[in-house]
């Protein structure tokens, strides 16, 4: 490596080495200030920088000021006892340090930045680190800086904006334009917002600097303009927005997007928008997009038509373009001739075969569906269309379109392509609603449903879709096939009752119910397996229609079905009673008990139950008395029923020593009911005034059965009423200890306890719910408390 030359040469006149870094020697920490004060230059110094300048009279005033401070400065006396004292004291802090353990060396504590001198110093020079250069722009007034950020972020992903900068730079990358994309949505959902703030103002015009870069960088991108258009127009400048597009459209004429854009930022004036749709169609004369702007442009039919004719000479095989020109068109021959020639151009289009199978007689549609289904072999819609022309022929039933759909179903399965039943269930609601072909639809729902319900699994989300479609009689249909499958599902029976009720569509109900238990091809076998639905059958009859008759009708006819099955019977009787029809009653009474058939019925005491029931309605005690005891007791020993009804009308005619036989009987007959000592207490303390053996009654049972809790509580209610209040405590306790999750015995308690304070109520009732778990009852007995005593307030 050569010397440099500047080394060897002399330096400048009057040049002091150092002289920038202070002057006046070299220093670890340099200095900030440059200047050197006189006093501290020598004369030599002083006459090599200022030779030409004589010395004035203050530099001499200075010069004789510090030199007399200087002498005072060197005749001060020094205190030499004071020097040795010190000296003293040093030496003995020195000698002092060899007595220092290694911990205390070690655990002497550094010297802190007490001034916090160098921690300013480190603040201040990151703070300078921070700081950076920026034009003017950037302070003005409301600039949201991080936004700016953000959005310079998003779109100039890979520094986009050093790169578009150049001229040079080339064409953008695909990925770039796709953030050009996005930027477009992001301008599409703000212009919906409204006016813009005036901290979104300064983001636009940053946001107008960065669209300008795109534009720069490749012109032939309409993103970049349709985006520099929208941004204008959200900032509501109009002109410039039409200006940019305008000059997009020039320089890329061959996109449609850009075209659309400049017709919907011209849609005020009409006459321009055709000019701007006609321009566009002249470079982009295969655009569907701006064909169908072109033809919506037009107000008058004939022009529209006559748009949709070019528009077909260029895209002939446009669907969409054949549909319009069908919708516009008035004359049913024309009509048909536009589909014909349709279907030359796009022969598997199945809205065109519908248009032109409506709009043909019988015979020529049966041609056109045979046609149809050699083009389109794999489309279930054709065979939907022949559903649809055999029913609008007439005379035709469910079964027998069931049937044309079900083989074209097979056909269509054996190419492998499947039937979700959700799709094809929301076509048989279009075919209700829309066509009114509802037999059409009800054979699509019975062939969709047969199919889904060959797998079992199916059931529960095929009802679960069912119940989610709206109301219609295709969802009626789609509940009786599947309580056909499955007729014991009474959640389904309640949500097809309500959709019926709903449609008033009660006959449609009442039909399920016939068909399911009234149909003799199986044997009445759901009537047998399941009765209860004929009297739920009865029952809606009853409440919904107000026909009594067509409701004792159908129980009649299921009794001849199932005669031995008792609950028609006593439906028939309440129906019979609902009606005040007696004497109907007690002829169906007789006739129940006095048939060989009797002996048949499991549970026949109940016959009994409700004919004395019947009898003491009508105040013939003595003849309900009669009867259960020559019959009922006899025949059925064992049921607890016919002793306390016994002993009911004995209490009713006042003879309470005849009814404590009867209790007493019946506890000896069914010693597991625990009513019977209850029930004797009773008669032994109201009627007989026995309180002892009342509670003997009681206290012994309790002893037989300590987990009756009603024993407990009919003993407590007994004391009570005694005001053995004391008694009474104890009981509740005792039963507590045996029964501690009882609500009612903790009832009877709150009762005891009425007349405490409101703190020992609440440490009650806190006790009451953790033992019982939440009850019902007790939080209903608590509520009861807290309206008394807010009543007993305000009172």
């Amino acid at each position: 490596m050569e010397r440099p030359a500047f080394l060897d040469q002399s330096p400048p006149p009057g040049y002091i080495a150092g002289i920038g870094r202070g002057a006046t020697g070299f220093s670890t920490r340099g200095s900030k200030n440059n200047a050197v004060p006189k006093r501290f230059k020598t004369d030599r110094a002083l006459r090599e920088t200022d030779h030409t300048k004589p010395d004035d009279e203050d530099d001499k005033e200075a010069d004789l000021l510090f030199g007399s401070i200087d002498a005072v400065r060197n005749r001060a006396p020094v205190d030499e006892e004071l020097e040795s004292g010190k000296n003293r004291q040093f030496k003995d802090l020195k000698r002092s340090l060899a007595q220092v353990t290694e911990d205390e060396w070690l655990n002497i504590p550094e010297a802190s930045d007490l001034t916090r001198r160098n921690k300013r110093n480190r603040l201040e020079e990151q703070l300078n680190r921070k700081t950076y250069a920026g034009p003017d722009s950037l302070i003005t007034k409301n600039v949201n800086l991080r936004m700016l950020t953000e959005t310079r972020k998003e779109v100039l992903g890979k520094q986009l904006d050093m790169n578009f900068l150049n001229k040079d730079t080339p064409a953008v990358s695909t990925s770039e334009m796709g953030e050009v994309a996005g930027y477009l949505e992001q301008l599409e959902q703000v212009s919906e917002i409204g006016n813009i703030t005036d901290a979104q103002s300064g983001d636009i015009k940053k946001m107008r600097i960065i669209l300008q870069s795109y534009r720069k960088s490749d012109p032939k991108q309409p993103q970049g303009w349709i985006a520099s258009a929208r941004l204008e127009m959200k900032a509501k400048n109009t002109q410039a927005a039409r200006k940019i597009i305008q000059e997009g459209c020039r320089i890329c004429p061959k996109n449609e997007d850009i075209w659309l854009e400049n017709i919907n930022l011209h849609n005020s004036d009409f006459r321009q928008c055709k000019g701007l749709a006609a321009q566009g169609i002249q470079f982009n004369p295969t655009s569907f997009k701006l064909w169908s702007k072109a033809i919506d442009l037009e107000s008058e039919t004939i022009n529209k038509q006559r748009v949709i004719r070019k528009a077909l000479q260029t895209l002939p095989r446009e669907e969409q373009l054949w549909k319009q020109a069908v919708e516009y068109e008035d004359s049913p021959s024309e009509i048909v001739r536009i589909v014909r020639k349709a279907l030359e151009f796009v022969p598997q289009s199945i809205t065109l075969w519908t248009l032109l199978i409506e709009s043909q007689e019988y015979s020529e549609a049966k041609r056109s569906l045979s046609k149809a289904r050699e083009l389109v072999p794999d489309s279930f819609d054709i065979w939907i269309i022949a559903s649809q022309v055999e029913e609008r022929q007439g005379s035709v039933t469910c079964a027998k379109l069931e049937k044309l759909l079900t083989r074209g179903m097979d056909d269509i399965q054996r190419r492998g392509i499947s039937f979700p039943y959700d799709v094809w269930l929301k076509r048989a609601l279009e075919l209700e609603t829309k066509s009114n072909c509802r037999t059409t639809g009800n054979a699509l729902v019975n062939v969709i449903l047969t199919s889904a319900l060959k797998d079992p699994s199916q059931y529960d989300p095929l009802t679960k879709y069912v119940s989610s479609m709206e109301n219609s009689f295709t969802k009626i249909h789609c509940y009786e096939l599947l309580l056909r499958t499955r007729p014991l599902k009474f959640s389904v029976w309640m949500a097809f009752r309500e959709v019926c009720i709903e449609l008033s569509a009660l006959e449609e109900l009442y039909g399920s119910f016939e068909t399911l238990l009234f149909e003799a091809g199986d044997d009445y076998k759901v009537l047998r397996e399941v009765p209860n639905l004929a009297l739920l059958y009865a029952k809606n009859v009853w409440k919904l229609s107000q026909d009594l008759e067509r409701a004792v009708d159908i129980i009649e006819r299921a009794r001849k079905i199932i005669p031995n099955t008792l609950d028609l019977w006593f439906a028939k009787l309440k129906l019979l009673s609902q009606a005040g029809q007696f004497d109907r009653v007690v002829t169906l009474f007789k006739e129940m008990m006095g048939g060989p058939q009797k002996e048949k019925f499991p549970g026949f005491d109940r016959m009994y139950y409700k004919y004395a029931n019947f009898l003491r309605f009508q105040g013939k005690h003595e003849e309900a008395a009669t009867l259960l005891e020559t019959k009922c007791v006899p025949q059925h020993p064992g049921s607890y029923k016919g002793y306390l009804q016994l002993a009911q009308i004995c209490e009713e005619i006042n003879l309470p020593d005849k009814a404590r036989e009867w209790y007493t009987l019946g506890r000896e007959k069914c010693p597991s009911i625990v009513l019977f000592p209850i029930l004797i207490a009773k008669v032994d303390e109201l009627y007989l005034n026995k309180i002892a053996r009342a509670r003997s009654v009681l206290e012994t049972a309790i002893v037989k059965q300590p987990k009756e809790e009603l024993l407990y509580q009919a003993l407590v209610q007994l004391e009570t009423r005694q005001h053995n209040l004391k008694a009474a405590q104890l009981l509740i306790a005792r039963g507590l200890r045996n029964l501690p999750a009882s609500a009612l015995l903790w009832v009877e308690r709150f009762n005891l306890a009425a007349s405490k304070k409101s703190s020992q109520k609440k440490t009650l009732f806190q006790d009451a719910l953790k033992s019982t778990h939440n009850n019902s009852l007790i939080i209903l007995h608590i509520g009861i408390r807290f309206i008394e005593t807010c009543s007993t307030q305000l009172l």
